[in-house]
């Protein structure tokens, strides 16, 4: 991205932050990908999977479309189609 579309996004990006706290939302950072996504969207995410014993353990927050991909990857990971799982991690 040349440099002036950069700046141009980052004072989009501040101008949305700065909006969102005017009606007193927090912004989250996905974990995943960085993006900052309001309170109201932001899920949160075990760490270590509840049904191992995560259950108390430390949570990310997450948008929720990571949120939805890392789910469906662990899913086809339990499943036993981890080949699957690996296209779909390279795709994103």
């Amino acid at each position: 991205m040349p440099a002036a579309e950069q700046r141009i996004a980052k004072r989009r990006a501040r101008r949305q932050q700065e909006a969102e706290r005017k009606r007193g939302l927090q912004i989250k950072q996905c974990k995943v990908c960085l993006a900052d996504t309001p309170d109201t969207f932001s899920q949160d995410h075990h760490e270590i999977p509840q049904a191992v014993g995560g259950a108390a353990g430390p949570i990310a927050s997450l948008c929720a479309g990571c949120h939805h991909n890392l789910h469906r990857v662990a899913d086809m990971l339990m499943s036993k189609r981890a080949g699957l799982a690996e296209d779909s991690v390279n795709i994103m």
